[in-house]
């Protein structure tokens, strides 16, 4: 996994996982003013999200708690692999499309202090 600032400069971090809880533990490159913004990003995969529903159904569901003392706006890009049928996504107006071949699936989420977004998407695979 990478996480980069809003330059796209590396950010070193540490994660730490109680049960299905991943915690990631940054520190960044240069002082965020009281008022602004902290922009981060991190790319990568994680195995064993995916889990299988029935014969050829899957399932991905993840509630996303930030620990931040401050909303959180989440940006996320799901891809499904190709060849998927997409049966069912929540919240229900995810916007999503196909893109070489893949159907993809954007999240563009405000998370108020405290709170958490649920995001599940179920497919069927040939």
């Amino acid at each position: 996994m990478d996480v980069t600032d809003d330059q796209g400069d590396p950010l070193s971090f540490t994660v730490r996982q109680s049960g299905s809880i991943f915690r990631y533990h940054y520190n960044l490159n240069a002082t965020v003013q009281p008022g602004q913004a902290a922009m981060i990003s991190s790319s990568g995969t994680m195995t064993g999200l995916v889990k299988q529903w029935s014969p050829g159904v899957f399932i991905y569901s993840m509630n996303h708690s930030p620990a931040a003392p401050s909303p959180v706006r989440r940006i996320e890009l799901y891809r499904l692999p190709k060849g998927a049928r997409l049966l069912a996504v929540s919240p229900s107006d995810l916007p999503n499309k196909i893109i070489d071949g893949r159907i993809q699936i954007f999240v563009d989420v405000m998370i108020p202090t405290g709170g958490s977004n649920l995001v599940a998407i179920r497919y069927r695979m040939p």
